[in-house]
């Protein structure tokens, strides 16, 4: 069995991490926003306890993105090179904002281990980006986590809402 264990970092090397378990779920984002802050067609984010992320290396600043929108959230980025390393997301539901990392994929040494289980806010993709009929992809946010999270992060979800 491959190890669960995930190292990643900044552009400059100077902040690292470690992901001491696998992700409850990893998916690409298609949402114009995602687009934006990523420069990309997408972004790939893995949700992960933060008890399981240790920092290795580096400092770290945090800048709240839309303070007063649906999507508000806190990007934490190298305060040398200014990569963007994870997102806390507050208002998430069920109140476990404060307690996840959605931590950039593209920011794993090894980004291919994690692929994501599903595409969202694919109504929003660009139309030349295309998506594997074997990919789960939904037009907003899935209405039902049990329809990409497996049953072990449904149970790991549900013990950060206690």
């Amino acid at each position: 069995m491959a190890s669960e264990t995930f190292e990643g970092g900044c552009s400059c090397g100077r902040a690292r991490y470690r992901l001491t378990s696998l992700p409850m779920v990893t998916q690409a984002c298609h949402c114009r926003f995602c687009r934006r802050e990523t420069s990309a067609p997408y972004a790939v984010k893995a949700f992960i306890e933060k008890t399981c992320v240790e920092i290795l290396s580096g400092e770290f600043q945090e800048v709240t993105i839309f303070p007063e929108g649906d999507y508000s959230h806190r990007v934490v980025s190298c305060v040398d090179c200014l990569t963007h390393l994870w997102s806390i997301y507050p208002g998430m539901d069920g109140g476990i904002g404060e307690k996840v990392m959605m931590i950039w994929t593209g920011t794993l040494d090894e980004p291919e281990r994690l692929p994501p289980q599903a595409h969202i806010f694919v109504e929003q993709k660009l139309p030349w980006v295309e998506i594997s009929e074997s990919q789960k992809a939904f037009e907003g946010y899935y209405p039902d986590n049990s329809l990409v999270w497996s049953e072990t992060a449904l149970v790991r979800r549900s013990a950060l809402s206690d």
